[in-house]
């Protein structure tokens, strides 16, 4: 027996998902501080 699922339900999710994938989009373009080994001389 599935749950009906309502307007109200469905616009929550959708906007949960539209902030974690605004999120990720963010984070993929941060990026940790590569140390290379001349500047370690």
């Amino acid at each position: 027996m599935a749950k009906e699922l309502s307007r109200r339900d469905f616009l929550k999710g959708m906007a949960a998902g539209a902030v974690s994938m605004a999120a990720m989009g963010v984070m993929g373009g941060v990026s940790a501080p590569v140390a290379h080994a001349a500047d370690a001389i």
